[in-house]
């Protein structure tokens, strides 16, 4: 679940940037404003979000290897109920 979670995480905030900062700075860089602080302030904006889109999916890569050993893993024999 927890995976999920972190894998759904980064999915949103890729959304995110792609539907709500793409545009907003592209407008503003091809109006000539990209010294703006309007634009500033998107693209740290931006920034920060990616920063927790990559911190999401690098959680998700260390708990991989976990969830494919609880998932793929055959059950000791001595762990079955008699």
């Amino acid at each position: 679940m927890a995976l999920f979670a972190m894998l759904a995480l980064g999915a949103l905030g890729a959304v995110v940037f792609n539907m709500h900062f793409v545009p907003a700075i592209d407008k503003l860089r091809e109006a000539g404003q990209s010294d703006s602080v309007e634009f500033k302030s998107l693209h740290r904006q931006s920034e920060q979000l990616m920063q927790g889109i990559t911190a999401a999916l690098f959680v998700a890569a260390v708990m991989l290897p976990a969830f494919c050993r609880a998932m793929f893993s055959q059950p000791k024999a001595d762990s079955l109920p008699a």
